[in-house]
């Protein structure tokens, strides 16, 4: 985070999401984690991608949740299909270290 400054704050993949939200579920080993959770409340992030908990998405239908500011992600998976995923697009507005100006997320099949 002191090196890069504020471009550590644009985007954070973890395998696992952060606990407490709807992206994982409440209890177990897919409920996250909770030092995952005091990190971003702590520094927040503008976007968390995670996977882990294919089925809780799915089942929720629910694949992003927020941690104050921050928005935390997992599309979720069926084993039967079709593949989950998302794309993400970001605009800086400079071509140097910097935060993004705009961050486009879209979710598929959702």
């Amino acid at each position: 985070m002191r090196v890069s400054g504020s471009p550590a704050h644009s985007l954070w993949l973890m395998h696992q999401p952060p606990a407490g939200t709807r992206i994982c579920k409440d209890i177990g080993p897919m409920s996250g984690v909770a030092r995952w959770r005091e990190a971003v409340e702590q520094y927040s992030p503008v976007l968390t991608i995670s996977g882990h908990d294919h089925e809780t998405p799915v089942r929720r239908g629910c694949w992003w949740d927020k941690v104050g500011r921050t928005v935390c992600i997992n599309v979720g998976q069926k084993l039967e299909g079709p593949l989950h995923y998302c794309v993400l697009e970001f605009t800086f507005p400079v071509s140097t270290h910097s935060l993004p100006s705009r961050i486009r997320v879209s979710a598929y099949p959702w």
